[in-house]
């Protein structure tokens, strides 16, 4: 039984389960480490008939959970938001990304009422888009934001723990 777990795990398999490769909660990311992160696996090319959008969607869009800290019970950034989102903004900048549209997902812990942090998350996803905007000259059309609230918790067994209160980007296509 030992011989097969390392096997999988020699494989690569295991990584599934724990994988922190886009996870800066605890650290700072550099701006290798975004793009990296961020970076689409180049699709298999075949022949074939495509119907729909031209916008093909990412079918696992690469994503980072970053820290992003905010000012208390504001949408205003910090000195260390602005740090970590300058990084961002280096990496997105790439050529190697800078064609594609990045989702970006506030999300709050579980204090105070619902509603009032699903509000608080969407602003504070909109304040991280117009500073990337706005600092990088991107195009607002390059993102799209989302307010997540205390809906998905990434740490449910400590509904106030500030990891919960966090940013994710995901990169979900050209």
């Amino acid at each position: 039984m030992v011989g097969v777990l390392f096997f999988f795990l020699a494989l690569g398999i295991g990584s599934a389960f724990g994988d922190d490769q886009g996870v800066f909660l605890d650290k700072e990311p550099t701006k290798e480490d975004l793009v990296k992160a961020l970076s689409v696996s180049p699709a298999i090319k075949t022949r074939g008939i495509k119907i729909g959008s031209s916008k093909t969607p990412v079918s696992t869009p690469p994503k980072v959970l970053l820290n992003i800290q905010f000012k208390y019970d504001s949408a205003e950034l910090t000195d260390k938001a602005v740090a970590t989102l300058t990084t961002v903004g280096q990496a997105i900048s790439e050529s190697s990304l800078r064609h594609f549209t990045f989702r970006i997902v506030g999300h709050t812990d579980a204090a105070g009422p619902a509603g009032y942090n699903l509000n608080l998350s969407l602003k504070r996803a909109q304040a991280v888009r117009n500073f990337l905007a706005s600092e990088f000259d991107l195009s607002d059309n390059m993102f799209e934001v989302d307010g997540m609230g205390e809906r998905k918790l990434l740490r449910p067994a400590a509904p106030l723990d500030s990891r919960n209160r966090r940013v994710e980007i995901a990169n979900i296509g050209p």
